[in-house]
């Protein structure tokens, strides 16, 4: 009886009747939030991140024939976003997702740094491919039946547990909750504590399982036990000094709140247009670094800026070839540091502690130059769109689309395998499909309608 009651709850807190009868959004709201985040993005660069951090590679070298592609370019992928994304599934949240964070920094900082135009030609095809991909129409898989609640049981002892284990190593001892001491406080909680298993643990449960239980919770309008969750991300922060942790409530909340209103593609890219604003008004009204060195440098620049630099440096180096991963053992890695540090070197000397990891386009040029891109985003399409065959209808999207948004902020950040292994991709995927398998009464939640707008 409990568990048919928190179907009922699950359906009804997400069902597609109450959005926009049947749309999520109007496609020219959706293309103007798109040109209005390119152009706050080419602002918030020229008037700060150019300016305050061009020491670490951020050049300023405006062309008007640039610009103007820039925004021809912004145009056409705004175009194919929308059009793939007219179903209301994770997928199509997570194509957005990379869209707005990924690809949009990745065509300003082109337009405006004097980046090669080759580069650019092989992430923009990186991000069709992934796109393309996604739009494939597929088959639900069918799943094995299996008792949900002990995925909900196994997920709260998991999340105690790793706690507990992070504790019990002396994480207690590094506890930090402030934002200015992070990076000093990280550095000895990853050499000390979260070390060996520990390290593929605690992402397990911050990135995953945590998520998967904040929607849930907020599907069910279990409001406590939201809140709890989100006290233990708040403590998990003070632990591992990992801010990327306390984001994830508030990813949740955004998705929860425009679930059951019009435009849920709209509202997620007028939460970053959001972003990019505060950290532009910050700088201009009190002249403050660190909240614009967050929300807009650090959240978009960042990684198209380590994007742009591993292409040119691998255009002279060789190739990884996966020789970093588990493939070490029959291919040898031809460098004698990791590609991060060595990128990170490069750009602010020898003697820096700088760790420039990139996205799953730049790291794909790390592996294998334009096949290892291709394979990349084959790959990131592949694994958004598994999301979607795996999870049931009995699903509401809130949940996954909220770990799907995670992962292609890891994906922004990391290499596909490290996506799909240490990130939790995997353990995500096996999670929805037990919560999945509650029922053989269906609920129609994730009927075709549309996450970008009308018709393009």
């Amino acid at each position: 009886m409990t568990l048919r009651l928190a179907k009922m709850r699950m359906g009804k807190s997400f069902s597609t009747r109450q959005i926009d009868n049947g749309k999520l959004g109007s496609f020219k709201k959706f293309l103007a939030l798109s040109l209005g985040l390119k152009l706050l993005l080419d602002i918030g660069y020229i008037m700060f991140v150019a300016p305050v951090f061009g020491y670490a590679g951020f050049a300023l070298h405006m062309s008007f024939a640039r610009i103007a592609t820039s925004y021809l370019l912004t145009f056409a992928l705004t175009f194919l976003v929308a059009r793939i994304a007219r179903r209301t599934a994770a997928s199509s949240l997570g194509l957005i997702f990379l869209f707005a964070a990924y690809m949009l920094p990745i065509l300003s900082y082109w337009a405006l740094s004097g980046a090669p135009v080759a580069a650019m030609a092989v992430f923009t095809t990186g991000f069709v491919v992934s796109a393309l991909v996604i739009s494939v129409k597929l088959p639900r898989l069918s799943v094995p039946r299996i008792n949900p609640v002990l995925a909900m049981v196994g997920m709260g002892v998991f999340g105690c547990v790793t706690l507990g284990l992070v504790m019990a190593r002396g994480g207690g001892e590094i506890f930090n909750l402030s934002f200015q001491n992070t990076y000093d406080f990280r550095a000895e909680v990853y050499s000390h504590v979260i070390t060996g298993f520990m390290g593929y643990l605690v992402p397990w449960y911050g990135k995953c399982v945590a998520v998967i239980l904040m929607a849930l919770t907020l599907a069910w309008r279990r409001w406590g036990l939201f809140a709890g969750l989100v006290l233990a991300q708040l403590i998990l922060f003070g632990l591992t000094n990992n801010k990327e942790y306390l984001t994830y409530p508030l990813l949740v909340l955004l998705l929860f709140g425009a679930g059951t209103r019009a435009g849920v593609g709209n509202r997620l890219l007028s939460a970053f247009l959001a972003t990019v604003a505060i950290g532009c008004a910050s700088f201009l009204l009190f002249h403050s670094i660190a909240i614009p060195g967050t929300f807009i440098m650090r959240t978009f620049f960042a990684q198209a800026l380590n994007s742009f630099q591993y292409y040119s440096f691998f255009l002279t180096h060789d190739f990884v070839a996966w020789s970093n991963s588990f493939l070490s053992v029959f291919i040898g890695y031809p460098y004698s540091a990791p590609i991060p540090e060595i990128i990170g070197a490069g750009r602010y000397g020898a003697d820096s502690a700088a760790f420039a990891n990139t996205g799953y386009l730049g790291s794909g040029y790390m592996q294998l130059g334009i096949a290892g891109v291709l394979f990349n985003s084959i790959g990131a399409g592949v694994l958004l769109r598994l999301f979607d065959l795996l999870t049931s209808p009995n699903i509401p999207l809130i949940v996954p689309g909220s770990i799907v948004c995670v992962i292609c902020g890891q994906l922004i950040n990391a290499d596909l395998p490290i996506v799909f292994l240490s990130s939790g991709a995997w353990l995500a995927a096996l999670l929805l499909v037990v919560l999945g398998t509650q029922s053989s009464n269906r609920m129609p939640l994730a009927r075709s309608t549309n996450l970008a707008g009308g018709r393009p």
